[in-house]
């Protein structure tokens, strides 16, 4: 809070200002609310709270329920008010395709509870979607990387830092208003930031037109995990982007076959009709890198150049304009 606090008093117009309070008066006003609490699943989303999201497809793995849910909800709510809230974002790099050298980051959200325990992130993005707190995630979460990359960009202004952000914050009409303010109170470019969205969202009207506001203000746009969602490819040739993501799974194959590898380089080459750059994800082994290269993605992001970094480990890369990561002498992770 009191980052945010700082950030309001280093704006110097009181439009702006008052475009990120007024986003923030309209995430704190919600109340919390689990399953248990929630509207009813036929109530039209529209008729719910301000900027309440259709619920999540079901999550892999068990979640936690009744009084433990609750609790964790509550830690959740506490923490993103919180100065030590055990928030903290790490940072992929995502590296050239060719070479290895480092174009930029992908902010991960990590969260670690005051008893220590470790909430794996797609169960914090779950319980934050149940308990009406997503969009005040994806904001924080957006705070925090702009203001943690404002360093990096100063010293390497070619990076690009990837943040992911949910149809919960894009389809609010406070988004691009406060997305602006933020960019401008810490004196930092849009064209260095990259809104990175799944497929599903493209399905959201209000979200793609703010998406289109933020790409007109100078913010790059990626679809992520490109190829296993629901969006029809209309909708995606609707939209400028910048950035597709090949998802993982196109990359778990041990011998992809000719068939594998046509189907992925015409994904590729519709990607590039578009003018869309092609990042593969998921990237564990040598083998998945050589594929990359020669199906033609642009860029490569996964274990086997590095895994996630933290914010000062990310630092000491990025603030170096000629770091490559020694990806050739590391060992293969296990898939």
């Amino acid at each position: 809070m009191r980052e945010i606090t700082q950030l309001l008093q280093d704006l110097p117009s009181p439009a702006e200002r008052d475009a990120i309070l007024n986003l923030l008066r309209a995430l704190s006003d919600r109340p919390l609310a689990l399953p248990e609490l929630a509207p009813p699943p036929f109530m039209p989303v529209a008729e719910q709270m301000p900027l309440q999201s259709p619920p999540p497809p079901p999550l892999a793995g068990p979640a936690p329920q009744g009084t433990a849910d609750v609790d964790l909800a509550e830690q959740l709510q506490a923490a993103l008010l919180a100065q030590q809230s055990g928030l903290t974002l790490n940072y992929q790099p995502v590296v050239d395709a060719t070479s290895g050298a480092i174009l930029g980051f992908e902010a991960l959200l990590r969260w670690t509870t005051p008893d220590g325990q470790q909430v794996p992130p797609l169960q914090v993005v779950d319980l934050a979607a149940r308990a009406n707190l997503l969009a005040t995630l994806d904001f924080w979460v957006m705070q925090q990387a702009v203001s943690q990359a404002r360093p990096w960009l100063s010293a390497n202004p070619r990076l690009v830092i990837a943040i992911n952000v949910t149809a919960a914050l894009l389809s609010s009409p406070l988004a691009v208003s406060a997305v602006r303010a933020l960019l401008r109170a810490h004196g930092v470019s849009a064209a260095n930031f990259c809104i990175e969205v799944p497929e599903t969202t493209l399905l959201d009207e209000r979200a793609t037109k703010n998406l289109a506001a933020l790409r007109r203000l100078g913010l790059q746009l990626a679809i992520d995990d490109f190829g296993i969602g629901q969006s029809a490819l209309t909708r995606l040739m609707e939209l400028d982007v910048d950035v597709v993501k090949l998802d993982r799974a196109f990359f778990r194959a041990q011998n992809p076959g000719p068939k594998q590898r046509s189907f992925l380089g015409a994904i590729v080459d519709m990607a590039k009709a578009r003018g869309s750059r092609v990042v593969a994800e998921g990237v564990a082994t040598s083998q998945d890198a050589v594929l990359a290269r020669e199906i033609g993605c642009a860029a490569c992001q996964g274990f086997w150049f590095a895994g996630p970094l933290s914010a000062g480990a990310a630092a000491v890369l990025a603030r170096s304009s000629t770091a490559e990561l020694p990806w050739q002498a590391q060992q293969t992770p296990q898939r």
